[in-house]
């Protein structure tokens, strides 16, 4: 992570966004940016360095801690388990959606998202119980 903090710094890293040499990478407000690395639980102070306007987090860490130890100035995003659209039923899946979106109820700037991309056999049944319930979500 450290690398990847300093090679920001310097302007490398393949970022778009010029480095201000002492503070990261400087944000365009034109521009936002996810930072999502996966199973770097312990490392949210180097995370939210990086400037990013958005944390991904992986279905392997909490939303409700994440959201304690990340200010509400940086967006959360994730972090449905994406095995469950594979192995669940449609009603699990709507039951484990509506929990996280209840778990980031309030959280200014959440972002729904898988924890880690679409897995391979991924049911529709399930693919759709999901999206509906996220778009019905109050």
């Amino acid at each position: 992570m450290r690398e990847i903090i300093s090679a920001l710094n310097q302007g490398r890293a393949g970022s778009p966004l010029p480095a201000d040499g002492a503070r990261g990478v400087t944000r365009s407000t034109r521009i936002p940016t996810i930072v999502f690395s996966l199973g770097t639980h312990g490392n949210w102070t180097d995370l939210v360095a990086t400037g990013a306007s958005v944390l991904g987090i992986d279905w392997r860490f909490s939303l409700a801690e994440a959201r304690k130890l990340v200010s509400d100035t940086v967006a959360l995003q994730g972090n449905f388990t994406p095995g469950l659209l594979r192995d669940a039923t449609p009603v699990e899946v709507v039951r484990e959606t509506q929990k996280t979106l209840e778990a980031m109820r309030g959280r200014p700037g959440y972002i729904f998202n898988l924890g880690h991309g679409l897995l391979p056999g991924a049911k529709l049944e399930n693919i759709s119980a999901l999206v509906e319930t996220v778009r019905n979500f109050k």
